[in-house]
């Protein structure tokens, strides 16, 4: 079942009950209506594990279409589209061809005007493979980087060319695919916790760079993720002489890629570059669910980001080994720099607490090895025996470190300290803005672990609210259509009534 007025996954669901059919096309409609202002639904065969393989093509206003190769895009989470790449690395080249005339044709056939994509599903390999018609998105697509990178063209300038009457600058058979190029879509969500989405100041963001490296991006340091929209940040592209090396430059580049205040899916990424299915493109558009254990964080704090933390918040040394106190250093991106002596820190997040005890030039975590640390202002830190990319920012007593790519949120511990909103057991919070857009359960009800008991919506999604545990609801906080902040809590669980 899917949205006729629009795609990336929103207002569609597999069906394969007829007991779920109602609920299930339901929740489309609502999806649909939200994000596209129509409700009307369509239903299509369902191929199972196929590739997602997209022709780019172009028409003028002269009776010239042309097509510019595919684009992979199989590797995908809800029907989102996560990365990209060109050419398909499966792509025998009479497949190619056989695709490229089909989409020329469904271009030529309806008179197309503009740059365009015709999607198609790939089943098989090789010469025997099939493809058949999925959907023609008539506009440039997200994902157009990669086919300017590997064609040499510019597709943005070719339209307003051809908006203004004049013909294709290119012919067919001027067209040739040169290297390789990936584009990785950086989303504020938290893949750790259910691919949350995620809204907030970035109070840290720099973008890679270096040859064979693009951004496109929607932000800049300090901007403020809003709810109202997708969770797309910016799109990472890469070119280079052969996949294997594009693949490498992108987790150098992701590696590279600092975005604190928020979480975002740059971990997600490195972790689907480095899995061996995707190096050795045995890829389908079930590839994420299939391997989502693999792709999710380590559940370990490890020493060094601790480490890291602490020498953000500890003074630096100055010019001359003086020591020089990093200007407020928990309201702003934080320099790090050579440590001293005499602080004792304790830290938690979510898997633990920790000590960290600042020495001259180390830190020691949890009665561990000192462990010892040094950077500067660049983004390289040298963490024990390796060089680290880290950088560091904070909010209130939330303290951020980026450590290659991946993120680590602390803050204060002890008994001082303030609880995480949310973190009672029974209390369940808003984990980001958001509409209460249903209240499926009432005080007095008897619910079940992982029952949906609110859902939420944000970014033109809906975010189900499920039991933590069995129990008895004792009270609902919210209503229905109101605008809940991070932290509120919405709904409250007791444990299960004696005899229940």
């Amino acid at each position: 079942v899917k949205a006729s007025a629009g795609g990336g996954g929103k207002g569609m669901r597999v069906l394969r009950d007829l007991q779920d059919a109602a609920e299930m096309i339901a929740a489309a409609r609502r999806e649909a209506q939200a994000a596209f202002g129509d409700g009307t639904l369509y239903v299509e065969r369902l191929i199972e594990r196929p590739r997602h393989v997209e022709i780019q093509v172009f028409g003028d206003g002269h009776g010239n279409v042309v097509h510019l190769f595919e684009r992979e895009c199989s590797v995908q989470r809800r029907h989102q589209k996560v990365i990209e790449e060109s050419p398909c690395p499966v792509l025998t080249p009479s497949v190619r061809s056989a695709m490229g005339e089909a989409a020329v044709a469904a271009a030529r056939a309806v008179g197309y005007r503009n740059a365009g994509t015709v999607e198609f599903l790939l089943e098989g390999g090789g010469d025997a493979a099939r493809f058949y018609f999925l959907e023609m998105n008539t506009r440039l697509q997200v994902e157009h980087p990669v086919t300017e990178a590997v064609t040499g063209v510019d597709l943005v300038r070719a339209q307003l060319a051809v908006a203004a009457g004049a013909p294709l600058p290119w012919t067919q058979e001027s067209l040739s695919q040169r290297g390789h190029a990936i584009e990785c879509r950086v989303y504020a969500e938290d893949a750790a916790n259910g691919f949350l989405p995620q809204a907030g100041p970035l109070l840290l963001y720099r973008e890679p760079a270096g040859p064979g490296v693009r951004v496109d991006a929607g932000v800049i340091e300090g901007s403020t993720v809003p709810v109202h929209y997708d969770p797309l940040l910016a799109k990472l592209i890469v070119h280079a002489e052969t996949r294997e090396i594009a693949i490498a430059r992108a987790r150098v580049a992701l590696q590279s890629y600092p975005v604190l205040g928020i979480r975002t899916n740059i971990p997600f990424l490195i972790r689907i570059l480095e899995h061996q299915a995707f190096t050795d493109s045995r890829v389908h558009t079930t590839f994420v669910d299939a391997h989502l254990d693999e792709l999710l964080p380590d559940l370990v704090t490890p020493a060094e980001a601790v480490a890291i933390a602490a020498m953000a918040a500890a003074p630096v040394a100055g010019a001359g080994g003086a020591a020089a106190v990093v200007p407020d250093p928990w309201g702003d991106a934080v320099r790090l720099g050579t440590l001293m002596a005499g602080r004792t820190l304790r830290l938690r997040d979510e898997r633990g607490e920790y000590t960290a005890k600042v020495e001259n030039g180390h830190v020691v975590v949890n009665d561990g090895d000192p462990i010892p640390v040094d950077g500067d202002a660049s983004g390289m830190v040298r963490v024990g025996a390796h060089r680290r990319r880290a950088w560091a920012a904070a909010a209130g007593d939330a303290r951020w470190v980026f450590v290659d790519g991946q993120v680590y949120v602390f803050d204060a511990a002890g008994p001082g300290a303030r609880r995480r909103a949310g973190s009672h057991q029974g209390t369940l919070s808003a984990p980001m803005p958001a509409t209460v857009l249903r209240i499926q359960a009432a005080p007095g009800d008897a619910v079940s672990r992982g029952d949906v008991l609110i859902v939420l919506e944000a970014m033109k999604m809906e975010l189900p609210v499920r039991a933590p545990s069995d129990g008895v609801v004792s009270s609902v906080n919210c209503q229905v259509g109101e605008l809940v902040q991070p932290g509120t809590v919405l709904i409250e669980v007791d444990g299960p009534k004696a005899g229940g």
